[in-house]
């Protein structure tokens, strides 16, 4: 008798770690979070979820319904969703996100991290994992709770545009 073990497919969702760099040059990861995708998954806040137990040093999590999540299941993104992302603890120093795509089945998908305290949005990628730098400063907005969000859906102009980059000078 021939036993098969087919293993299961492969998960669609969307990882985001918090990395910072030691003086020593060593890239340490502060905290992660991600968002699990499924059929059979809903978008409210349930036992399929799993809660962030805080840190000493600096946490994120995924802000949904006044909790803190470190594992969301959320149904498969059709048109649009979004993944507010909660932080604390957060020191004056510079940070990474990095975040890390699987197996998206919505091709036409694309992501942005909206950053409330710069007032930007930078293009992710939904194939490939994708790195943003911030800086935390002596301004206490720029280590707002809320600061960062992940949108996804379907973004740019008519003309295609998926990000424009405008630069001013004094002449």
């Amino acid at each position: 008798n021939d036993v098969f073990i087919v293993p299961p497919p492969p998960v669609e969702s969307f990882r985001t770690e918090l990395y910072f760099t030691e003086p020593n040059g060593f890239r340490r990861v502060a905290d992660g979070a991600i968002a699990v995708y499924g059929a059979g998954n809903n978008a409210a806040v349930d036992a399929n979820d799993a809660r962030e137990i805080n840190n000493w040093d600096e946490n994120i999590a995924i802000a949904r319904d006044g909790k803190h999540l470190a594992i969301e299941s959320r149904p498969v993104i059709g048109k649009a969703d979004d993944l507010p992302i909660f932080m604390n603890n957060m020191k004056k120093q510079p940070y990474e996100f990095e975040f890390t795509p699987s197996v998206f089945t919505n091709t036409n998908l694309k992501a942005e991290l909206v950053d409330n305290y710069l007032g930007t949005r930078t293009l992710l990628s939904v194939t490939q994992p994708t790195v943003v730098s911030f800086t935390i400063t002596d301004d206490a907005a720029s280590k707002a709770t809320d600061r960062f969000k992940v949108v996804f859906g379907a973004f740019g102009s008519a003309q295609g545009v998926d990000a424009i980059t405008i630069k001013a000078s004094q002449t």
